[in-house]
């Protein structure tokens, strides 16, 4: 959607999770996309979704003390988002995602693959 929140995804049991994941599908396939020319990072949809705008949806609840409004049986956890801004930090060279990043608790930010795949910027 045009404010970057995913209907279907939200519609499930574990909204947050199938919304993440939803995501980092989205980012991996715009990756691809660089590898052959095509910028899929910054593609608007005709409704006005974007894969920034479905970033900028779940990365407030990167920060624990905001609740998700969804649905969602299994605790969230908000590092689960860590892939997403990682990635949002590396394609749109937005310091927002570091800053959030930096707000998780860092042992498992450092512990995480995620530093293997997309090392931090400096």
């Amino acid at each position: 959607m045009a404010d970057g929140s995913q209907p279907f995804e939200q519609a499930r049991t574990r909204s947050f999770d199938y919304s993440v994941f939803n995501l980092e599908a989205l980012m991996q396939l715009a990756e691809l996309g660089r590898a052959v020319g095509i910028d899929l990072w910054n593609y608007e949809a005709p409704r006005g979704g974007s894969i920034r705008r479905a970033l900028d949806h779940l990365t407030p609840y990167a920060d624990t003390t905001k609740k998700w409004r969804g649905e969602q049986i299994t605790p969230v956890d908000a590092t689960r988002l860590l892939e997403a801004l990682r990635m949002g930090e590396l394609a749109f060279k937005d310091a927002r995602y570091r800053a959030m990043i930096a707000r998780m608790p860092q042992d498992r930010v450092r512990t995480s693959r995620v530093q293997l795949l997309y090392p931090p910027s400096v």
